[in-house]
């Protein structure tokens, strides 16, 4: 799959700080990046959940250390749609070079 330096960088990076397999859903244009229909992003929007804080943690280093805008949507509303929502509606990705990450 040919995605975004952005997003490559990032699903690199968090692929090898998490420890176990988790869940993040990227959301507006980060999403259409990975369906062809746009090709380049300026910041990283994602959901996840509570239970994986570990990746909340990974965003926040991340936008320190890069200076690159994440949002990084935890649980509770995003657009008046529940992040359980988005993690049931959600596409899945096979990226198998990213083991640790649902994506």
């Amino acid at each position: 799959m040919n995605l975004d330096p952005l997003l490559r960088g990032f699903l690199e990076q968090l692929n090898s700080s998490v420890k176990r397999k988790v869940t993040i859903v990227f959301i507006g244009g980060n999403a259409l990046i990975f369906f062809g229909v746009k090709n380049r992003t300026k910041d990283v929007d994602i959901v996840c959940r509570s239970t994986e804080p570990e990746v909340s943690a990974f965003c926040k280093e991340y936008l320190r250390k890069y200076k690159t805008k994440v949002h990084a949507f935890i649980d509770g509303l995003f657009k008046t749609m529940r992040i359980k929502d988005y993690l049931q509606k959600a596409i899945p990705v096979e990226l198998p070079e990213y083991p640790n990450l649902n994506v």
